[in-house]
């Protein structure tokens, strides 16, 4: 349905080939996207730039997709010698338990951020021309009227 800006955009996020859908509280299966300022749609208060700094904050939070690349399984158990014991700490001082034990890299996170991040504006960009395009359709429209409406007054007069 082509009714923006009347009624709110359907939104949906599209992942890239090495990328799956995040399903939760703002997205389904099909990546379509729910938020309270889409329910709650009312031009001219509602537009695509509240919208996007909405899905910013949002995604940002809890971004909408996740990497297919399974991370490596990590022990749940440090190793054992043959005769039973923890070997040794590595130079440095670090044990292998430690090492099991360190929190994932953040790296992943900052990266699915920038990605969404240059998902969302990507979207921006192509909202921006169809709107710009319903802009000169809507001027266009307005033109028509404004000629059918002095067409009629004219009519009007020579009855």
């Amino acid at each position: 349905m082509d009714t923006h800006p009347h009624n709110a955009p359907m939104i949906f996020v599209k992942p890239t080939s090495t990328m799956m859908i995040k399903t939760g509280r703002h997205i389904d299966g099909t990546g379509r996207v729910y938020l309270p300022y889409l329910h709650e749609w009312k031009p001219p208060q509602a537009d695509l730039l509240g919208l996007f700094q909405v899905l910013l904050i949002v995604f940002g939070e809890d971004p909408p997709v996740y990497s297919k690349v399974a991370a490596p399984p990590r022990p749940a158990y440090p190793p054992t010698t043959p005769d039973g014991n923890t070997p040794s700490s590595p130079p440095g001082g670090q044990s292998p338990l430690t090492h099991a034990m360190e929190p994932p890299c953040s790296n992943n996170h900052d990266e699915l951020q920038q990605q969404t991040i240059a998902s969302l504006l990507s979207m921006v960009g192509q909202l921006q021309l169809v709107n710009d395009e319903k802009d000169a359709r809507i001027k266009v429209l307005e033109a028509r009227i404004d000629d059918l409406e002095e067409y009629s007054q004219i009519e009007g007069l020579d009855h």
